[in-house]
């Protein structure tokens, strides 16, 4: 059984759903220009990439494809080694980030957090073209317009508008928690107010949703940025104990609740005016805390 479910949003543009959307679990989307494919995030080895490349052929969609990687997470990146795109489009910063953990051997660590996870083949392939400004892609049928969107999730986000549709990669997750171990929480729920007013939106992990996937969004966070202010205005600095104390109420059923003790980190960090990309740093202890 497939890990994905196909669902075509309008015609030619399809968000490829991952079933499950926890840890490195990741949607995708393929948009038919006529003459090419846009490919948004590759997965996070090629095996899934495989899966997704023959895809492109069962639905018949053009040979020629254009890659974008809307942030750094190897869960969105590291399966583009199975295509021979004609461009590979990320965000300056993203592709720095990715470039330093690639020198750390990021993959290592992964595989001791994430033992049941296949990082054999799991790959970075660097972008050929770099991305901090809006761009537009024009293909024989349609347009895809590029936006610069951190930082948010990550310092180097980008999202995907189409027609009356956007790809937003992490910037959304829908009723999964959330993960700000690598941005900012306050310029996340700025970020999430932004967003283009459309129909239908294709996060990074989750089911496509309305406009009312965002609010949530920026509920939860907004939540998490006040419980942490209230905590750090009164001595307490420990993300886990800010965690423990914090009610989750209805976020509590999302996916992967623990993700509270690094978003009250990265609170910490804000409240701190630590930048965005900075590394957590208490990450392996808050690792511990996973629930795989």
């Amino acid at each position: 059984m497939s890990w994905y479910k196909l669902t075509e949003i309008n015609e030619g543009i399809y968000a490829v759903i991952d079933k499950d959307g926890g840890w490195f679990l990741s949607n995708s989307g393929l948009i038919d220009l006529g003459d090419k494919t846009v490919i948004i995030d590759t997965q996070y080895n090629e095996d899934r990439a495989t899966e997704l490349k023959h895809l492109i052929q069962k639905l018949n969609l053009p040979s020629k494809t254009i890659i974008i990687h809307t942030h750094h997470h190897g869960d969105h990146v590291w399966g583009a080694g199975v295509f021979s795109p004609e461009h590979i489009l990320m965000h300056p910063i993203a592709d720095q980030i990715a470039r330093s953990l690639e020198d750390a051997g990021i993959r290592e660590l992964y595989k001791q957090v994430f033992p049941h996870l296949d990082f054999s083949k799991s790959k970075y392939t660097p972008p050929t073209i770099l991305v901090d400004e809006e761009i537009i892609i024009r293909g024989e049928t349609r347009h895809v317009v590029l936006k610069p969107f951190g930082p948010a999730h990550t310092p180097g986000d980008l999202i995907v508008e189409v027609d009356d549709v956007v790809f937003t990669g992490d910037i959304l997750f829908n009723k999964v928690t959330p993960l700000a171990i690598d941005g900012t929480v306050q310029g996340w729920i700025k970020r999430l107010e932004q967003l283009p007013r459309v129909q239908q939106y294709v996060p990074g992990h989750g089911e496509i949703g309305g406009p009312e996937i965002i609010e949530v969004l920026k509920e939860y966070l907004a939540m998490i940025y006040e419980e942490t202010r209230k905590a750090y205005e009164k001595g307490i600095d420990d993300p886990i104990k800010i965690g423990e104390s914090i009610d989750l109420g209805p976020y509590k059923s999302w996916k992967h609740p623990e993700r509270v003790y690094f978003n009250v980190e990265r609170a910490l960090m804000d409240l701190k005016d630590i930048p965005p990309g900075a590394p957590t740093p208490r990450l392996l202890e808050l690792a511990s805390r996973l629930q795989l």
